[in-house]
């Protein structure tokens, strides 16, 4: 697979996971289960809020399957509104490390609206929200999501940052990306 091929299986599997997770209509079907996107997901795929992200305490930091991720959202998304801003995008094209994970990662700052309160933003967390990918250990060979974690970041700057500084990027340079239900 061509870089440019790979750099659009990569944005192609994370607007399949935002559909999954309701980002762009704020729903959620349970009906579902991850067995059903498994053309997204490796079947151990975990998200990990990393402290101090929504109350995550420093060293406990957990993995979450995504089926449980998505039952938590569907509960929230009863009550408040995400809304994403000030979305940008960063592609690592080369592999972190021997494993071959290639890594995208979005900065967006969310802010939750409480549904009966539309005008009002009851919280703003500004983040990073990093997915990695592996080849599919199916037949097919695949990119499939393996992993996503989320950092606290307060800009894109910070955030590039914290990728070449701590999470073992070369480089890295967001640019402005209006996807992924992005509102701005």
């Amino acid at each position: 697979m061509t870089v440019s091929n790979e750099r659009d299986e990569m944005i192609k599997l994370v607007h399949e996971h935002a559909s999954f997770l309701g980002y762009y209509d704020g729903k959620i079907d349970l009906s579902k289960d991850i067995n059903d996107f498994s053309s997204v997901y490796e079947s151990n795929c975990t998200l990990t809020a990393n402290a101090p992200l929504w109350g995550t305490e420093v060293g406990e930091e957990k993995p979450v399957p995504i089926d449980e991720v998505r039952k938590t959202l569907q509960g929230m998304l009863r009550f408040m509104t995400p809304d994403r801003h000030d979305m940008h995008l960063a592609i690592n094209d080369a592999p972190n490390d021997e494993s071959g994970t290639k890594q995208l990662c979005l900065y967006f700052v969310v802010k939750m609206k409480i549904k009966v309160m539309p005008c009002f933003y009851a919280m703003k967390v500004p983040l990073l929200f990093l997915v990695s990918f592996t080849e599919s250990s199916s037949a097919d060979g695949q990119l499939r999501i393996s992993e996503i974690n989320e950092w606290p970041a307060d800009s894109p700057e910070s955030g590039e940052k914290l990728l070449t500084e701590r999470l073992g990027w070369p480089t890295a340079k967001f640019e402005k990306y209006e996807n992924f239900g992005a509102a701005s």
